[in-house]
């Protein structure tokens, strides 16, 4: 039987410097039968030179401006090939790219989409370690499948899974059903959607892409993707609903409401920062989208009303604020009010808002006196830094398993994190094995790696008492198997304290001991079991050396439906806030539940932060969210209020 040839179709402007890498990293493709296609869409810079060494082993074709679409398609128009690769001209493939997906292809010879896995990077730093995400990705990383195939159209509808068409390996076949690439900023996108409708797709975990991340690529910079983005998804989707039965479509107007509101929101915030007249023109295009959203309306109020209205400052605020709050009521969270007092804690109108998203899997904030937020990715292996201002970047690799870029364990990343009475960060790294602290100078010192001459098992989360001792959980999440794994050396899962370079073992009653904290005068530690059989949180007396007793069930939501009990924070008063079941629980002291608040997605951890401590951002899955509360939290360090940071 022949193999089967795949035609590279390269489209490219003005991307010559970048040319020669990506041409070189198609040719050494170790598949034997292969055809490049470039299509030069009319290139201003010395994109011709630039190639002028490889004509002899490509196809190149030369042709008007006409758009990324027009190009692409210009190339499948020539392609001989069975199957067709895109790649962009500043992008890379490993060179077994083409004959890995011709395997997986293989085994889904049905299948009108292969998609791979793959890095983004910028220079020599990784800024993604997984270019899969949405609901398929989290099968692959934290489900750990090898790879899914199936009818996923209603999945894509919610969420494009897909970062870069350089992952892509499609049927000529598929696309020539399809259709032709279509002018438009999501043209990638709208591709996938119609091949989902009528085909199986297929995503599978090998990394064998590498997307370049450039500020003046058609992405955009970083910090402007999420509402670039969200315009390229809602012109998509409205553009694919008329593709679509009655069913799909409600779905899609589902999906609109919060996508709309995100975008108005982007809008008026613009808006009160300068360009109110280009906020009032993006949100009365936003008002003639069908079915009409009137979540947006508060914000082109918000905007317009404070002129005509304008009887004092105050009362434009204050104006401004009740629609806003009217209109604000998004899909990132509620909250669940279960008892009065909650008014005192989480005031009405309080938002949750998305601050940050497209990560693996998030985990360990703790906010930095510096201003901004420090978070661990678990599956990316790596620790980011989210600053307000500029938005998200890695500061830190292989933070959590030190072998490779891309641990073995979805959960082997790093993971808790706080501060030392020094300011020193202290990290949890379960790939690792041990707890560690980072010095001034950048150096990394072992607090804790073994007990009774074992190894642990995959240290957790980590707090201080206010006399230098550390506590933290150990668990077996980060060992692949878990307790089956046959590297595992302790027989238990332990709670552990490490003062004056000692470890000492509080307890082994816990099954899965996570999440701990202090109460905020330190007669209590507070621990969470996130055992999905058990979801309790433990409370322990602790005694003047440090060590606890009279461990007692503080709570008990072994019949709420959800996740198991993870990280926790505390606030001034003592109340309590416990990621579990369906979203963050606001106990109070004695054990009365206040209120829930529940979000899109569920909150594996949270840090305070903010100028007042009063800001609580919760890491869930792949995002980060954050509320402002009435009440400031326990911070591992003092705030300076003359500082106007922490």
């Amino acid at each position: 039987m022949t193999e089967p040839l795949v035609s590279v179709v390269i489209a490219t402007w003005n991307t010559g410097r970048y040319l020669p890498e990506t041409l070189d990293s198609a040719l050494s493709q170790t598949w034997p039968r292969t055809e490049i296609i470039v299509v030069d869409d009319g290139s201003t810079d010395d994109t011709a030179a630039r190639i002028e060494p490889y004509r002899s082993r490509i196809r190149y074709l030369e042709r008007e401006h006409g758009g990324l679409a027009a190009a692409r398609n210009a190339g499948v128009a020539v392609a001989q090939g069975d199957y067709i690769a895109l790649l962009d001209a500043d992008d890379l493939w490993t060179p077994d790219k083409l004959s890995v997906q011709l395997e997986v292809a293989a085994r889904h010879p049905d299948s009108g989409l292969i998609a791979c896995d793959g890095v983004e990077f910028e220079g020599e730093t990784p800024l993604r370690l997984s270019l899969l995400g949405g609901p398929l990705g989290h099968l692959i990383h934290e489900e750990g499948a090898r790879e899914v195939s199936g009818q996923f159209h209603r999945v894509l509808l919610d969420t494009n899974p897909i970062a870069c068409p350089a992952q892509t390996l499609i049927p000529r076949r598929v696309l020539d059903a399809v259709g032709p690439f279509i002018d438009s900023g999501g043209q990638d996108y709208a591709c996938y959607l119609r091949i989902a409708q009528r085909f199986p797709i297929t995503l599978h975990r090998d990394s064998l892409v590498r997307c370049r991340y450039r500020p003046e690529s058609m992405s955009g910079p970083r910090e402007g993707r999420a509402r670039k983005w969200g315009w390229m998804k809602l012109e998509v989707l409205h553009s694919h609903a008329g593709r679509c039965t009655v069913p799909e479509r409600r779905f899609i107007a589902r999906r609109l409401v919060p996508l709309i509101r995100s975008l108005a929101y982007y809008a008026y915030m613009g808006g009160t920062n300068g360009d109110r007249a280009g906020a009032v023109r993006e949100i009365v295009q936003l008002l003639r989208t069908r079915p009409w959203p009137p979540t947006a309306l508060p914000y082109l109020i918000g905007l317009l009303a404070p002129a005509p209205l304008r009887s004092g400052a105050a009362r434009t605020k204050q104006m401004t604020k009740r629609l806003m709050r009217w209109g604000s009521v998004n899909a990132f969270g509620r909250v669940e009010r279960r008892a009065p007092e909650l008014d005192r804690i989480v005031p009405r109108g309080a938002r949750v808002e998305r601050v940050a998203h497209g990560f693996g899997y998030t985990e360990g904030p703790i906010w930095m006196p510096e201003g901004y937020l420090l978070f661990g990715d678990l599956r990316h292996n790596v620790i980011r830094k989210w600053d307000p201002s500029v938005g998200a970047s890695v500061v830190r690799t292989r933070t959590g398993y030190a072998d490779a870029d891309t641990p073995p364990g979805a959960g082997m990343g790093s993971n808790g994190m706080t501060l030392d009475g020094e300011g020193r960060l202290t990290i949890c790294e379960p790939g690792n094995r041990r707890v560690t602290q980072m010095e001034k100078d950048g150096a990394i010192t072992v607090l804790a790696d073994r007990y009774d001459g074992k190894r642990l098992n995959s240290p957790n989360d980590v707090v201080y008492r206010s006399d230098g001792s550390l506590y933290f959980t150990d668990p077996p999440h980060g060992l692949p198997g878990e307790d089956a794994n046959p590297k595992k050396e302790l027989a238990f899962n332990g709670l552990y304290r490490v003062a004056a370079g000692k470890i000492q073992l509080l307890s082994r009653d816990m099954t899965r001991p996570n999440g701990l904290a202090f109460s905020p005068d330190e007669k209590y530690l507070y621990v969470a079991n996130s055992d999905p059989k058990q979801k309790i949180w433990m409370r322990y007396e602790v005694l003047p050396d440090g060590d606890i007793q009279g461990g007692s069930v503080f709570l008990d939501l072994t019949r709420e439906p959800g996740q198991p009990p993870d990280g926790m924070k505390v606030d001034i008063q003592g109340n309590l806030y416990l990621t579990g079941p369906g979203g963050l629980w606001i106990v109070s002291a004695s054990g009365r539940i206040l209120g829930v608040i529940r979000t899109e997605k569920e909150p594996a951890n949270c840090a305070w932060g903010g100028p007042d401590g009063r800001s609580l951002y919760l890491t869930a899955c792949g995002d980060i969210y954050r509320i402002q509360l009435a009440i400031p939290g326990v911070l591992p360090y003092r705030l300076d209020p003359a500082s106007g940071v922490g």
